[in-house]
């Protein structure tokens, strides 16, 4: 299981990095919307509202915040400023991915047990809804209930329909267009197209409905544009694409057409690992290797958040008015 090794590598590694990274400030397009730092919460440990590893990350109707608690087991939920509101565990174990369905249910990449359980939004377990599973790290659900999952093992996204049955195999392993190595977090916009941050490849993938491949976002490295272990990815409703740069330890903004927009979080973040937007077009971060949650707003009239805010859409479990929130920041 050398993936699980290097899964656990990953999230826990404070190995010294090349002295060039995250010394990248926020540059990039002109007029490009300036995202600040709104509020963190969360600490190391094993408490109600701490991390061990948070992973994935993905935000409701009501902008209650759900975070994949990796290495405690479970999974936690937040209010929409932080606070803590509850969390389950039942069958959980190294959960890694974690989506919602059109009615709010939960569904976890349960990593650990190589499958994909579905919950209530309270937490009340379900069913499994696809297994087995091999090393599943991201999870989505499209509009008419099929389950995409990232597999670690051999290195593809896999569609089961609502009754658990494989029904598509997306890429495989390599380098070239349309395969991976090591898929990671996937989302799904508007028309069915598919984004998968394809870590160790430094890049995201999209492909259209059916499939096939349409292009790569991103190259690997160190300087704008370019990533180092991409490790999930999130869109907005204006198309653009936020990639987080696991190692550069900052989130890599594209817009519609790929081209490099702006970094976000340098300074702030250490090996961050999942992204997710709210319906103001928030920006909500596990900063896993501070064990903590990081919120970057926008100004109110740029607010643009991710497809399915308003239309209730494919697995990024956002919906709801532009709700405004109270700000404040939350030390550690």
């Amino acid at each position: 299981m050398k993936l699980i090794s290097k899964t656990l590598w990953r999230l826990f590694s404070y190995a010294p990095l090349l002295a060039l990274i995250g010394t990248v400030g926020i540059s990039g397009e002109a007029g490009a919307q300036t995202f600040t730092l709104a509020e963190t919460f969360g600490s190391a440990g094993g408490g109600a509202g701490q991390f061990n590893a948070p992973s994935y990350i993905t935000v409701d109707k009501s902008n209650n915040i759900i975070v994949d608690d990796f290495l405690n087991n479970r999974i936690q939920i937040f209010t929409s400023s932080g606070g803590y509101l509850r969390s389950f565990t039942t069958g959980l174990y190294l959960p890694l991915g974690v989506a919602l369905d059109n009615t709010g249910n939960i569904y976890v990449s349960n990593y650990g047990n190589s499958r994909i359980d579905e919950f209530t939004s309270t937490g009340t377990f379900i069913k499994t809804a696809a297994t087995p599973v091999s090393l599943p790290y991201g999870v989505a659900v499209a509009s008419n209930g099929n389950i995409y999952t990232a597999e670690g093992h051999p290195d593809d996204v896999k569609v089961y329909d609502s009754t658990g049955t494989l029904i598509k195999t997306i890429g495989g392993p390599g380098a070239g267009n349309g395969q991976f190595s090591s898929p990671a977090g996937i989302r799904l916009d508007a028309s069915g197209n598919l984004y998968v941050a394809d870590q160790v490849n430094n890049r995201v993938d999209e492909f259209d409905a059916s499939g096939a491949f349409i292009r790569t976002i991103g190259s690997g490295g160190h300087g704008n544009g370019q990533i180092s272990d991409a490790s999930d990815v999130a869109l907005d409703v204006n198309g653009n694409i936020y990639a987080v740069d696991y190692y550069n330890n900052r989130i890599v903004e594209f817009n519609n057409a790929g081209v490099f927009v702006q970094n976000i979080g340098v300074g702030d973040l250490y090996q961050p690992y999942g992204i997710a937007l709210d319906s103001s077009g928030d920006l909500f971060v596990t900063d896993s290797g501070h064990n903590r949650i990081v919120e970057y707003s926008v100004p109110e009239a740029a607010q643009t958040p991710e497809p399915g805010c308003m239309a209730l859409l494919i697995g990024s479990g956002i919906a709801g008015g532009l709700a405004l929130k109270r700000r404040r920041m939350r030390g550690l």
